[in-house]
């Protein structure tokens, strides 16, 4: 509970950061996509940490966030997102 608490300290004082900040290019998308009615969201509601308890399950949650820009049309393959980490672990002998 503790770190949730940070957490919302946290993003509170980026919200309002980025609320003052007159230079701030991305202001209104930043904050449409940070806040709902008047409340601060940050992640899913009903999100629930899982506990990563071997390396299939580790595998399998990579893969996951690799492939959303592809899911998402962004790109073909997870190695073409400019921003993903997939090129890192695509190799000849692959990872996963």
């Amino acid at each position: 509970m503790i770190l949730f608490e940070i957490l919302r300290s946290s993003l509170q004082k980026i919200v309002k950061a980025i609320e003052e900040n007159q230079h701030e290019s991305r202001k209104e998308w930043l904050l449409l996509t940070l806040k709902v009615e008047d409340k601060i969201w940050f992640w899913e509601e009903g999100y629930h940490g899982v506990e990563i308890s071997d390396f299939n399950m580790y595998a399998s949650k990579v893969n996951y966030i690799h492939f959303n820009p592809v899911r998402n049309g962004l790109v073909e393959h997870p190695e073409e997102y400019q921003l993903s980490s997939a090129k890192d672990f695509s190799t000849k002998e692959k990872v996963f």
